[in-house]
């Protein structure tokens, strides 16, 4: 019980929000198959158990209890869904979703999980409007072998990698702010092949902006119009000569070669 009491007010210190009454134990967020607006907060896991509905937290947090291994929310492999508005807290995975298409997650607060929002094998997902702080030294935002995934106006600070697309196709990353990342983390990086990434403000991190990988699995990504500064490196690029990766009208002061501007 104190444990759980724990969990509430660090959750509500976090988000400006402090319920003040008896203690009591949080009841568990089960699985939601139909449109649902949550109107207290939960104990993780939430499963979403159908696909083309929204998940609504109504302002509410799902809370794990730091055990290993606990997801947040598990969208599985549904497709069409929404998931907004509300908190995960305290757990392994944030949000996982391993091959749904056509998913999108909005105004979210994801803090103090090992990755803040994990997408796998999935296509056409959007990740927009979140607030991801105080992740761990892996990832706040992960995409794993996604296809056109979305990722716009989100502000990630104080994670691992701040966002990381690994083995991904085609994916838009815009508008992003990364920063104050652990370690010798990255702000930005890419894994992935035919990427846009642009207008994004990359600042207090190990690496800015990183284009990592090996051809012919990774490369020809288009990377314009972002500012990456105040980094121990601002931007870097792996492949020799940049090979097919495009750099232009970049705001920085560091980088590891001349194709990088």
């Amino acid at each position: 019980m104190r444990r759980l009491l724990l969990i509430a007010v660090a959750s509500a210190a976090c988000f400006g929000v402090m319920h003040v009454g008896v203690a009591h134990a949080v009841a568990p967020c089960g699985t939601i198959s139909s449109s649902t607006t949550l109107g207290s907060d939960c104990a993780a896991p939430l499963t979403v158990g159908a696909s083309g509905i929204t998940v609504d937290l109504g302002g509410y947090s799902v809370l794990c209890s730091g055990a290993p291994g606990e997801t947040g929310i598990d969208v599985g492999d549904r497709s069409n869904v929404l998931v907004e508005n509300g908190s995960v807290n305290g757990c392994e995975e944030g949000v996982l979703a391993d091959g749904g298409d056509f998913n999108q997650y909005t105004g979210l607060r994801l803090t103090n999980n090992n990755n803040g929002l994990e997408i796998s094998h999935s296509a056409s997902s959007v990740i927009q409007r979140n607030r991801v702080v105080n992740n761990s030294d892996f990832a706040g935002v992960l995409l794993f072998e996604t296809t056109g995934s979305v990722v716009q106006r989100n502000t990630v600070s104080n994670s691992g990698e701040g966002i990381f697309d690994n083995g991904g196709t085609g994916s838009v990353i815009q508008q992003n702010t990364t920063s104050l990342g652990r370690g010798p983390n990255v702000g930005i990086l890419i894994e992935a092949q035919a990427d846009i990434v642009m207008r994004n403000s990359v600042f207090a991190n190990g690496i800015g902006i990183y284009v990592a990988g090996v051809l012919p699995l990774h490369g020809s990504n288009r990377l314009m119009l972002n500012t990456s500064i105040k980094n121990n490196l601002d931007m870097k690029d792996d492949f020799a000569g940049c090979d097919a990766n495009v750099w232009k009208l970049n705001v920085f002061v560091t980088a590891n070669q001349a194709c990088i501007n």
